[in-house]
């Protein structure tokens, strides 16, 4: 998790944005199996349920965006589980 969790924060941080963490969780029996963040032992491997939903912060702390997807780690690769399109539709 933390390699993952620092490539997504340098990205964001390119950007003039915050990372904030944590960013989703571990999905099993329970709900929140562990939280996604840059300290959490889990890995992703096959057979692990993910649900990925980061915060982007401007430079003054405000929540600019809150958006999440639920991914399964297959031996291939990750898997979305969400069937919607990445298109922002505004109303």
């Amino acid at each position: 998790m933390t390699d993952f969790v620092n490539a997504m924060a340098r990205r964001a941080e390119e950007c003039g944005f915050k990372l904030t963490e944590p960013m989703g969780h571990f999905a099993g029996l329970d709900l929140i199996e562990a939280r996604v963040e840059g300290r959490s032992p889990m890995i992703l491997k096959p057979g692990v349920a993910m649900i990925l939903h980061p915060r982007i912060d401007d430079s003054k702390g405000t929540r600019i965006i809150l958006w999440g997807e639920t991914y399964f780690m297959k031996p291939e690769g990750p898997v979305s589980l969400n069937k919607a399109d990445n298109i922002l539709h505004i109303i």
